[in-house]
């Protein structure tokens, strides 16, 4: 990479070659995230595919040095075009939270995405992980609160667990709504 190229003093010791690879990987899992999302490169297969890919990314970004997190997905169809663009982003969102609040401190973690279409098109999220459990707050943190305006914006609903219960987060999207952007 040029950026190597234009500092070879970061190449001539340990930490420095280790700095330069960190953020190279950060770079590469940056457009792996958007490849994913907006399907900027080319990710080829459907919704499954394009979950997996950008839940891989975010845990990678986001877990702490050794920590092991398993990511299961179970995709029973792939929703149309609409729904799949709001999907990804709140996966996003859910996600990262699972991983730098649920699953914080905890060494090995499981995050569970279910995707189920109902009748007419409607589709059904939800997001789980074996983490601390749902946090009691006065106020929603801002991946919570984007969530709840892509939900809000296309007519859906957002289930939230109670305080202490295990995090286990439900969205619900009916069918033939426009795509709102955020």
């Amino acid at each position: 990479m040029s950026l190597l190229a234009e500092a070879p003093e970061l190449t001539d010791h340990a930490h420095g070659r280790k700095l330069a690879q960190d953020l190279i990987d950060r770079i590469c899992l940056s457009a792996d995230i958007a490849d994913a999302l907006f399907s900027v490169l080319s990710v080829h297969g459907g919704i499954e595919a394009r979950l997996r890919l950008l839940t891989r990314a975010l845990v990678r970004v986001f877990s702490a040095p050794g920590q092991d997190i398993e990511i299961r997905i179970d995709v029973d169809t792939d929703p149309w075009k609409h729904h799949a663009e709001i999907i990804l982003q709140i996966t996003h969102e859910l996600v990262s939270n699972a991983v730098r609040h649920g699953l914080r401190g905890y060494m090995t973690g499981t995050i569970a995405i279910m995707l189920q279409r109902g009748r007419h098109d409607a589709v059904r999220l939800i997001v789980s992980d074996n983490g601390r459990g749902f946090a009691a707050r006065a106020e929603p943190g801002e991946g919570l609160r984007i969530v709840q305006d892509l939900v809000a914006r296309n007519g859906g609903t957002l289930t939230l667990p109670e305080p202490g219960r295990p995090a286990r987060m439900q969205v619900y999207l009916p069918p033939g709504r426009r795509r709102h952007e955020i």
